[in-house]
């Protein structure tokens, strides 16, 4: 059996690492609201349409953008998966018949 030992190091950078936070956060939001408005849920497709216009205003390193596109397009499948689940459900409840 391999033994490793666990080093914990304190570190306060949260304020230096903030703006990259919003800037994540700020891709990722406008990649949902692209993707739900012109109904894209590939991350390829979305790259094509998004990638250009959030890199030329950004002075972070372009993995920023491709891995908010990444997060952005598995949360526009997991929304679109559960509107399907929703929607089968409901038209299996509807099938009572009227007849008696």
């Amino acid at each position: 059996m391999k033994v490793t030992q666990c080093v914990w190091q304190y570190h306060d950078r949260k304020g230096d690492l903030e703006p990259i936070f919003d800037y994540f956060r700020y891709c990722a939001n406008e990649a949902i609201r692209v993707g739900i408005e012109k109904n894209l849920s590939s991350k390829y497709k979305l790259h094509y349409q998004l990638y250009h216009e959030l890199r030329l205003d950004s002075k972070f390193h372009s993995k920023y953008v491709y891995g908010a596109l990444e997060c952005a397009a598995s949360k526009l499948k997991l929304y679109k998966r559960t509107q399907e689940k929703a929607r089968c459900q409901e038209t299996l409840y509807f099938k009572e018949s009227s007849d008696t």
